[in-house]
């Protein structure tokens, strides 16, 4: 009634939010999902391009736990504390009353529709114009400068 979605990201070493299509077909294949193996706030991130979270069943603030989020904790230690927390999380998402899964019929079916209808793209189109305005302005005078050496065209 649920899938797993393993990211390719396995390490937040960049400290940066990062999603694959992996996160995005069971969306639109109209399944709740839990991420694992990615980066923290993956979750949060969808949030933002309009998808609906499956927080009256699923817990959403595995998002922000970093052990729990990632497949190469920093010890032996947050490795088991990691790999336990995700297998309760699942034992007990398999287990729930098929009723509650049915409380997510509605998130699931907005979730799919924006995909399919094209609120995710146009999403992602306002967050790409953001980005571009961002780096197109120009840099106030006090801000960093490129070392002389990178003063190539390629890195204009």
């Amino acid at each position: 009634r649920f899938s797993l979605v393993f990211e390719s990201v396995i390490s937040n070493s960049f400290n940066k939010t990062f999603l694959t299509e992996k996160s995005i077909k069971p969306i639109f294949r109209g399944h709740p999902f839990l991420l694992l193996c990615g980066t923290m706030k993956a979750a949060k991130m969808l949030t933002s391009f309009g998808f609906k979270s499956f927080d009256p069943v699923i817990d959403q603030s595995y998002d922000s736990d970093m052990n729990f989020t990632r497949c190469i904790p920093d010890s032996e230690e947050d490795t088991v504390a990691s790999m336990e927390n995700a297998a309760e999380m699942i034992e007990n998402l398999a287990r729930l009353d098929p009723k509650r899964w049915s409380e997510l019929d509605d998130i699931v079916e907005h979730n799919r529709r924006h995909m399919q209808c094209g609120g995710f793209k146009n999403a992602l189109i306002e967050h790409a114009k953001a980005i571009l305005t961002v780096i197109s302005s120009p840099l106030p005078p006090h801000a960093p400068r490129l070392p002389e050496h990178y003063a190539h065209d390629a890195f204009r």
